[in-house]
């Protein structure tokens, strides 16, 4: 029983890719179509996301021999409130997290400059300076005093964003479940085509026996019409014999008006 059903499942896979084959260009228009749908929504999403960002983070990191890394440009924007502090989200993480709150004030138009200190402290940069006497640059800062709401944020976020090592009964069963969708909607829609298929198949069967119907219509009007035209031969010479050449159309003419009065 198992083996017929495998020979039937076979049997209707095979016709509806049978099917598919014949009307590949209707599965072209549909591919075709998804294909701009998905374009035009990539190109959205692209244009939504440069337009996003609204802030700046300037970020630079004291290195173990005290010197200054180059500066990070990593772009942000506004973030809901959390307890009544203005919240930022970033597009590139900080010390492992993409929310901070505002770290100050504005160093420049819609611009936030950080450092992050080797205890990873963050302290707002004020500014630097050449000092002739030392022949060296110092760098101004102030502590941003949002260790404790930053450190809050990273621990919310990684919970939010916790990665599960093992899996689950639960994720095998929802696997599961979408394998089996996924495998319903390829017989349903095979189906469908295959369907789909055999209709315009009897469609096109019915157009041509109607037109060979017709065709035939068609030669036996004819033969008739032949025949017609031969029995009228075969009767003239008959009509000759029996009434004479001058009287042929007389005789008819006696049944012309026979004739009218039954159409009539």
């Amino acid at each position: 029983m198992a083996n017929a059903a495998l020979k039937g499942l076979g049997d209707m896979l095979g016709n509806g890719l049978g099917v598919l084959g014949r009307y590949w260009w209707v599965i072209a228009i549909i591919l075709g179509l998804v294909c701009v749908v998905a374009l035009i929504w990539f190109l959205q999403k692209v244009k939504k996301k440069k337009v996003q960002w609204t802030h700046t983070f300037k970020v630079r990191r004291v290195m173990q021999n005290q010197s200054m890394s180059d500066i990070s440009i990593i772009r942000a924007r506004r973030f809901p409130l959390e307890k009544g502090v203005a919240m930022f989200e970033l597009e590139k993480p900080i010390l492992g997290c993409y929310l901070s709150p505002q770290p100050g004030e504005y160093t420049e138009l819609n611009t936030f400059s950080i450092i992050l200190d080797s205890n990873n402290r963050i302290w707002n940069d004020t500014g630097t300076k050449f000092n002739k006497d030392k022949q060296s640059i110092e760098v101004s800062a102030v502590h941003a005093g949002i260790d404790v709401e930053f450190q809050a944020m990273k621990e919310k976020w990684q919970q939010a964003h916790k990665v599960q090592k093992r899996i689950s009964a639960l994720d095998l069963i929802k696997a599961g479940l979408i394998v089996l969708w996924i495998v319903a909607i390829v017989l349903i829609s095979i189906v469908a085509i295959q369907q789909w298929g055999d209709y315009q198949t009897a469609k096109a069967t019915m157009v041509t026996q109607e037109a060979l119907a017709m065709q035939h219509i068609n030669e036996a009007v004819q033969t008739i019409e032949k025949v017609v035209n031969t029995q009228q031969l075969q009767i003239i010479p008959m009509l000759k014999a029996l009434y004479g050449d001058d009287n042929i159309i007389n005789e008819i003419n006696k049944y012309r008006p026979i004739a009218n009065e039954t159409q009539t």
